[in-house]
């Protein structure tokens, strides 16, 4: 967790860490829309993002600003050497991310009212080696969230 803290920090950049004045800020600003994008395969754990129309650079924002899914896990996926079709690649993501999902929200999908999502690679990326999977956890009862979901026990 601490590594997604830097990385994201660094993502961020400088400004978010220096303020115009000497006081410590309780509440900084939210990033907004107009912040950082990030590229699907590079999201990390914490991340809280917005929708991206096109599925590739989605715009991280503080958890506290308005979003609609909060990256709960990056992992890959068991690589074959031929694409084995967008259903199996579809299966391996829902049982990784079930798994991810009772560790990060603290229930079981099952018990729980919230949901999960999540990103795979096309037939493209798998063929060039790149088998990332990002589990995403959401709220189905909000469009927008403003809170973290990790540990939310719902």
């Amino acid at each position: 967790m601490a590594a997604a803290v830097v990385i994201t920090l660094l993502q961020l950049g400088p400004d978010l860490l220096l303020g115009d004045d000497d006081t410590a800020d309780s509440d900084p600003p939210a990033v907004t829309t107009d912040g950082q994008r990030v590229y699907w395969q590079d999201l990390q754990p914490g991340m809280c993002i917005r929708d991206d129309p096109n599925g590739m650079d989605y715009p991280v924002v503080d958890c506290r600003a308005e979003h609609e899914e909060e990256v709960m896990s990056r992992d890959t996926l068991a690589r074959s050497k031929e694409y084995p079709g967008d259903a199996a690649v579809d299966d391996a993501g829902q049982k990784k991310c079930e798994t991810e999902f009772a560790s990060y929200v603290g229930l079981e999908l099952d018990e729980s009212r919230l949901d999960l999502d999540f990103l795979t690679p096309d037939k493209d990326s798998w063929t060039a080696g790149k088998v990332t999977l990002i589990c995403l956890v959401l709220d189905p009862d909000h469009d927008q969230i403003t809170r973290s979901l990790r540990g939310a026990h719902e």
